[in-house]
C-alpha cells in the first residue's frame, strides 16, 4: 500500500502548477474562428472576382431607339421596303455592334439567317453609330430577299454580350388612306377644247390600285368617270381635244383606292382659258411626199416658181378652219427658219387640180425664208379671200428652191393666228 502511494506523488525537484494548465476545448475555438474568417475572405475575393469579370453593359435604354417597317407593293402583297432604326440618344454604339432580325412565320427566311454590321445600314465604315443616325437596311437584305407582310419581326441590337435594344415590330400592314400631293394640269391652263393632261402623286397607292377622275363638273363631253394611268411616279388622265366647250375653274375629284381597300378623295382645280383655241384641234397633217422637182412655173403643183425647183406637197386630212388663220413655215434641224439660195412659196390648190392656185405665198429676194409672215398669202384666186374655209379638200405645196433638200431633217408646221394660236406638230420632210 505505501508502495503505491510513493508513486503518486510528484517527482522531487518538480512542482504541479494550475496557472499554466491549457484547456483544448479554447483551442479548438480559435482555431475554428482562424479557419472561418479565411474561408470567408476567400469566398468574398472569388465573388468580387465573378462580379468585376462581367462585361460593362452601355448605358442604353430601349427608349434611345426607335425602329419601324417601311412597306412596299409586291405582286398582290406587301413586303418590307425598309427597315429604320434611328439612334435617338445615348453613348455611340460600338462599329463591331450586330442588328438581328427574327421572324415569327418566317424564321428560315435567307434575309433572316445572318446578322446585318453597322455598315449594311448606312454606318459609315469603321466609324461608331452616334446619336441622332439612322440605320436604314434596304436594297441589302441578305440574298436580296425582303420580308413578306402579314409577319412580326424582332429586331435586335447586340455589342458584345450585351442587348442594347429589342422589339416586335408588328408586320400586318396598317391601312392607311391614300396621300395626294402635286395635283396639276398640263397646260396649267388650257383653251377651250385644248388636250391637257391630269395628274396627281398618291402615297400608300400602287401600280393596279384603282384610281378614277370625275369630270362630271366640267363642261364638255364627259361621262362619270375616268380611269388614271400610273406613269413616271404620278397617276395621269389625258382629256382629249374637243372635250372642253366652255372657260372657267373647275374641279377634277380624284378618287383613289389602297391595296388594304382604304379609299382616299382628292379635288384638282382646272382652269380653262376663254382665249383662242389650239389650231392643233382644229387641222391635221399628212405625210409629205417625197421631194420632187418641178417641171415649169406652177406645173406640177401651184407652188412651183420655176423649172428644176424642189417641191414637197403636204395633203391636209382634216380643218374646219379658213385660209385667213394660218402661217406656214419650214424649220431646219436646228429649229430657225430655213432659208432656200433661189426660190421659197407656199400654195394651196384643190387636191382635183393641184397646179391651180388657189392661195400663195412668195418668200421676197434671196435668200428665201421660209417662213409667211403676218400678212398671210399674198395671193387668192378669184373667188377665194381670207374667210373662205380651208377644207380637207385642198393640199400644200412648198417650192423648196433649186438645192435638194431630200435628207436634210427640214420640217413643216402650221401656225394658228386670229381665233388660234400655237402650231401643228412638225412634219417632216423626207
Amino acid at each position: 500500500m505505501h508502495r503505491f502511494a510513493s508513486l503518486a506523488a510528484p517527482a522531487r525537484g518538480h512542482r504541479y502548477d494550475r496557472r499554466f494548465r491549457r484547456s483544448p476545448r479554447a483551442v479548438s475555438d480559435v482555431v475554428a474562428t482562424i479557419l472561418l474568417l479565411g474561408l470567408t475572405v476567400v469566398i468574398f475575393a472569388s465573388i468580387l472576382t465573378f462580379v468585376l469579370g462581367f462585361p460593362t453593359p452601355l448605358n442604353q435604354s430601349s427608349s434611345s431607339f426607335s425602329a419601324q417597317l417601311v412597306t412596299e407593293a409586291n405582286g398582290s402583297g406587301i413586303a418590307v421596303a425598309q427597315i429604320t432604326i434611328a439612334y435617338n440618344a445615348g453613348p455611340v454604339v460600338p462599329r463591331s455592334a450586330l442588328v438581328y432580325l427574327q421572324s415569327s412565320l418566317h424564321p428560315k427566311g435567307p434575309e433572316f439567317q445572318s446578322p446585318y454590321p453597322l455598315t449594311a445600314g448606312g454606318i459609315p465604315a469603321g466609324m461608331a453609330w452616334n446619336p441622332g443616325e439612322t440605320f436604314v437596311l434596304g436594297s441589302n437584305f441578305t440574298g436580296g430577299f425582303r420580308p413578306v407582310l402579314p409577319d412580326n419581326i424582332t429586331i435586335s441590337i447586340v455589342s458584345g454580350t450585351s442587348l442594347l435594344f429589342s422589339a416586335v415590330l408588328p408586320g400586318t400592314p396598317a391601312l392607311l388612306p391614300p396621300v395626294f400631293y402635286d395635283p396639276a394640269t398640263n397646260p396649267t391652263s388650257p383653251a377651250i377644247g385644248e388636250s391637257f393632261n391630269i395628274s396627281v402623286e398618291i402615297g400608300n397607292v400602287y401600280p393596279g390600285n384603282n384610281v378614277f377622275v370625275n369630270l362630271s363638273g366640267v363642261p364638255g363631253t364627259f361621262t362619270a368617270l375616268h380611269r388614271m394611268v400610273y406613269l413616271a411616279g404620278a397617276w395621269n388622265f389625258t382629256v382629249p381635244a374637243g372635250w372642253t366647250t366652255a372657260s372657267g375653274a373647275y374641279y377634277g375629284i380624284v378618287n383613289a383606292t389602297t391595296t388594304g381597300g382604304v379609299t382616299g378623295v382628292t379635288a384638282i382645280p382646272i382652269y380653262i382659258t376663254p382665249y383662242s383655241t389650239l389650231i392643233t384641234h382644229t387641222i391635221a397633217l399628212g405625210t409629205a411626199t417625197s421631194a420632187g422637182k418641178c417641171t415649169a412655173a406652177a406645173t406640177p403643183v401651184a407652188a412651183c416658181q420655176a423649172a428644176n425647183d424642189y417641191y414637197y406637197v403636204v395633203p391636209i386630212l382634216y380643218s374646219p378652219i379658213t385660209f385667213g388663220n394660218v402661217l406656214f413655215e419650214v424649220l431646219a434641224p436646228s429649229g430657225a427658219t430655213f432659208a432656200a439660195t433661189t426660190h421659197g412659196a407656199f400654195a394651196l390648190s384643190t387636191t382635183t387640180a393641184p397646179g391651180t392656185v388657189s392661195a400663195s405665198y412668195v418668200a421676197p429676194s434671196s435668200p428665201y425664208t421660209m417662213l409667211m409672215p403676218n400678212s398671210g398669202f399674198s395671193t387668192y384666186a378669184a373667188g377665194f379671200k381670207t374667210s373662205s374655209p380651208l377644207t380637207n379638200g385642198y393640199e400644200i405645196s412648198i417650192d423648196m428652191g433649186t438645192v435638194n433638200p431630200a435628207g436634210v431633217g427640214n420640217t413643216f408646221i402650221v401656225l394658228g393666228i386670229g381665233a388660234y394660236s400655237g402650231q401643228t406638230v412638225p412634219v417632216r420632210l423626207p
